[in-house]
């Protein structure tokens, strides 16, 4: 009778152990018990912003054509943030669009947005950092860092602003746009 519980003991724990070794277990952070974003998939709740757009909307589409998705709130109501840059308010998760000479450059999606890899609004600079390692380039000075999107259909980084005014492993991200390297639409 001893030998057989001694069995099964030794069989709940070789099964018990062997549980979250197939490797689809996200891994945490054992300080602070997030998960690491290398291996986070986006919330399928939460909209996602790609190198491409924000889905439907594509980077270069025409005003027509993002009216025609029901993304831009007013068509008629365009402010000039700069000569040649009209600025829109979006629709359906988005904030802000710019177009310029009729081409959409700059896409401003409202929180709680994230990047294809999982990042998003409120993770640190050290997790976009671990998603993207030396595409990140801080901005001395802002409070912002870019990250390059290849496979945009122009040079385009998204802008990634955080709370603090240089980026420190800490630094949270409060909002995320792509825009197309010089829009000329603002800074």
């Amino acid at each position: 009778m001893t030998r057989t519980v001694g069995a099964a003991l030794l069989a709940a724990l070789l099964v018990g152990g062997l549980v979250g070794c197939g490797g689809d277990t996200p891994t945490s952070d054992p300080i602070q018990g997030e998960t690491a974003p290398d291996q986070r998939a986006p919330d399928e709740g939460s909209p996602t912003l790609s190198d491409t757009g924000f889905g439907e909307l594509k980077l270069g589409m025409s005003l027509k054509q993002a009216t025609a998705l029901g993304l831009v709130k007013n068509p008629a109501a365009a402010t000039e943030s700069a000569p040649g840059c009209q600025l829109y308010e979006g629709e359906q998760g988005l904030d802000q669009l710019f177009f310029v000479d009729d081409q959409l450059l700059i896409i401003y999606p409202e929180p709680p947005v994230r990047l294809d890899t999982g990042i998003g609004v409120g993770d640190t600079y050290e997790q976009l950092q671990g998603a993207y390692g030396d595409r990140v380039q801080p901005s001395e000075g802002f409070a912002r860092v870019y990250v390059t999107a290849p496979q945009a259909p122009f040079d385009t980084d998204y802008r990634i602003e955080i709370d603090s005014e240089r980026a420190f492993r800490d630094s949270r991200i409060e909002r995320i746009a792509l825009e197309a390297k010089d829009h000329g639409c603002y800074e």
